[in-house]
Parts: C-alpha cells; sequence; structure tokens
C-alpha cells in the first residue's frame, strides 16, 4: 500500500475515532446533543475532505447490480429472523421508538451518521491499490467495530460475566456486521452497502415493535444470518478466474438468474410480510394463542387490528368493540363490555373475553389500546401457534 494511502485510511479512521472517544468521555446528558449534531457534522467534514483530497471513483463496478440485489436478499432474511423470532416469542414496543416523532429523530440521528459511514468506508477501500484493498477492509472493519460501540463506557468495573455479556451482545454484532459491510466493499458497489446496513442498524432505532429475544440469543441468530449472507454474496461475487470456472459459470449463467429471480421475489415477499407483522402499517396481524374469545375468533385464527392513537381509542372506541391491549408485559385481545372512569375523571373500559365467566379484573386506560379487531382469517395462525409450542415460548 501506497503511503498516502496508508496516511488516508490512518487519519480517516483517527478522526472518528477521536469523536468516539470524546462521546464516552462526555457526560450522559450531553450524549443526545452530540449525537444528533456533532456527530453528523464530524462525518460530513470527513466524507468531504475524502472526496477533495481523493476525488471521485469513476471506476464502474461489474456486479453492481448484483451485489444491491443479493444485499437486499441478505437484508429481506434479517426481516424474516424478526418476523419468526416475533412470531415465535411475541413483539414487545421499541423503548427507543415509542411514538412516530421518535422515531424520525432516531431516524435521522442514526440515519445520517450510517449512510455517510459506508460512503467513507465504500471510498477508503476502493479507492486503495487492488492488491493492499483487502489489508484497507479489514483495517476499517476493526475501527468501524471500537467506533460504533457505545457501549464501551460500560467496560470499567464489569466482572468477567458481565464482560462476556456485554462481548456476545455488543460487540460480536458489531464486528461481524462490519467485516461482512468491508468483504462487501472489495468487489460490492456502494448501495449494496446502504441497503444491508439500513436492515441492521437503521431499523432496529426505528420499528415501534421488536421481537421479545434475550439480546445474547438475537446477537447470535444476527450473526447466523450474516454469515449466511456473506457465504451468498461470496459465491456470486468473488472473482474466478480460471478457464474451467469461467466455463462451468457460463453454463450455469440462466440457472443461477433464475434461482436469484426466485430468491428476490421470495425475499421481496418475506420482508413485506416482516414489516406487516412488525406493525408499521395502519393495520396488522396477531394470531389468537387462546380460547378466550371463542365463538368470536378461535385459537389458531389471525385477526387484522386497526391501530389506534390513544386520543382515537379514548373517543372511537365503543361497547361491542373487540380491541387489542396491553396487560403488563403481554397483549390481550377481549371485547369492551362496559365503559368507566378513573379517579382523575378519565375514561377507562371493561373488557370480557367472550367465553370468560367474569370480566377483567382491571380496566383498560386508552393509553392500554393498542388497536382494534376489524377482520380475521380462521387457522392461518396455526403455524406460528406449533412454533411457538415446539420451542416453549
Amino acid at each position: 500500500m501506497k503511503k498516502k494511502d496508508i496516511l488516508t485510511i490512518t487519519i480517516t479512521l483517527a478522526v472518528l475515532a477521536a469523536a468516539q472517544v470524546a462521546y464516552l468521555a462526555i457526560p450522559a446528558r450531553l450524549n443526545a446533543p452530540f449525537d444528533r449534531a456533532l456527530r453528523p457534522v464530524v462525518y460530513a467534514a470527513v466524507l468531504t475532505a475524502l472526496y477533495v483530497f481523493k476525488g471521485k471513483d469513476g471506476r464502474p463496478v461489474p456486479k453492481g447490480g448484483q451485489a444491491a440485489l443479493l444485499s437486499g436478499i441478505g437484508a429481506a432474511l434479517y426481516l424474516a429472523a424478526v418476523l419468526i423470532a416475533g412470531a415465535v416469542f411475541g413483539f414487545s414496543r421499541n423503548m427507543m421508538a415509542p411514538g412516530f416523532a421518535a422515531a424520525a429523530t432516531n431516524a435521522w440521528t442514526y440515519g445520517s451518521v450510517a449512510v455517510m459511514s459506508e460512503f467513507i468506508r465504500h471510498k477508503l477501500i476502493r479507492s486503495s491499490p487492488a492488491q493492499s484493498r483487502k489489508t484497507a477492509a479489514a483495517t476499517v472493519a476493526a475501527a468501524y467495530t471500537f467506533i460504533a460501540l457505545d457501549a464501551l463506557g460500560r467496560v470499567a468495573g464489569l466482572e468477567p460475566e458481565g464482560m462476556a455479556g456485554l462481548f456476545f451482545e455488543s460487540i460480536l454484532p458489531v464486528f461481524v456486521l462490519n467485516a461482512v459491510l468491508s468483504y462487501m466493499s472489495l468487489e460490492g458497489s456502494l448501495p449494496s452497502l446502504l441497503i444491508l446496513r439500513a436492515a441492521y442498524s437503521l431499523f432496529p432505532v426505528v420499528s415501534p415493535v421488536l421481537p421479545n429475544v434475550p439480546r445474547v440469543a438475537w446477537s447470535v441468530a444476527t450473526c447466523a444470518v450474516l454469515f449466511v449472507t456473506l457465504i451468498a454474496y461470496h459465491m456470486n461475487m468473488a472473482d474466478r478466474s480460471s478457464l474451467a470456472r469461467r466455463n462451468l459459470l457460463r453454463r450455469a449463467e440462466s440457472r443461477r438468474k433464475n434461482i436469484i429471480s426466485l430468491a428476490s421475489f421470495i425475499a421481496v415477499l418475506i420482508g413485506l410480510s416482516a414489516v406487516f407483522a412488525m406493525r408499521v402499517f395502519v393495520y396488522y396481524p396477531v394470531a389468537v394463542s387462546s380460547g378466550s374469545m371463542s365463538g368470536e375468533f378461535e385459537r389458531g385464527d389471525v385477526v387484522f387490528v386497526q391501530k389506534l392513537s390513544t386520543e382515537s381509542a379514548r373517543t372511537s372506541v365503543i361497547v361491542g368493540d373487540v380491541i387489542h391491549f396491553t396487560f403488563g408485559r403481554h397483549e390481550v385481545m377481549h371485547r369492551v363490555v362496559e365503559f368507566t372512569y378513573d379517579e382523575r375523571g378519565g375514561r377507562a373500559y371493561i373488557t370480557k373475553g367472550d367465553a370468560n365467566p367474569r370480566p377483567d379484573a382491571d380496566p383498560v386506560s386508552p393509553a392500554q389500546i393498542i388497536g382494534i379487531s376489524r377482520s380475521y382469517i380462521p387457522r392461518l395462525g396455526y403455524p406460528v401457534l406449533i412454533v411457538r409450542e415446539m420451542l416453549g415460548g
């Protein structure tokens, strides 16, 4: 690697690492302003300097479209894993995105930095000489792992068990993600990096719900999905220069195209299903897991629920409606049988399962209501219940 390339990579990563060190050193009350204002400015300055001093890379990426497609399939696999985990273990509200305003703020705070960091990664690796790109990719992956780990502020005073938990919960998935993205930069296009980064880094901070899975288990599952994505990417993108390999690829080209087309269709279908199940849209599905509403909904039915804001729940819910609401850490779907009022005069609802002998013990406040039942499909949710019971969920 030429000295100027080493200097460029060193200075760039040193500036980003210095910003992370400053973040870890400042008082906790300044973390939010730092994330929302200072960190994006630092990344924008670094990215601008790179393009000023290195110029725009005009070299074409031979398989750029295929790289983006494979990255999209990898992102869809991640969403499918989220959907499966949520279907088996249930979803819980994402405390980082309790409402639209918080999700929009997170989209700016994390999204702007994520996009610029991938521009920087791609620039550093692709602008390096071909013979030293792998070294550049490894260096960037290691540095980006440190830069992304806000959890390092908890290291002081941790016992060995705490360090092990920190490694599996935070360090391992971040390192694997950065290793995969850096490997993809060797031959892939910038869009392929942005697609995968958005799924893994941006989605968890803007989705209103996340699967109820222990962090260690979810980190291991995330690494497994990334590993599958990496294998698929390598098999389709790695350079095969021998004549025998090229002939083999030519003979299998039409078959590969068909497979990729089918996989992309399935991936898009899975991705849309995952987004639908995670309550991104106004309507979302719920698999009925008990017989408390027997007669209206049977166990295994899938009910389509319309989301309600707290204000809508306060004014539009009437006696006879079947509502979906939170009860502690659980979610319940019962019928409204009566209105009542709390000690401050606010409206509350008495609910009851149609098959239950008595109403529920506690009134439901409008803030607890997630949505209202609109329609259902019989028995569609049985596969979810079977998997959940097999895994003890």
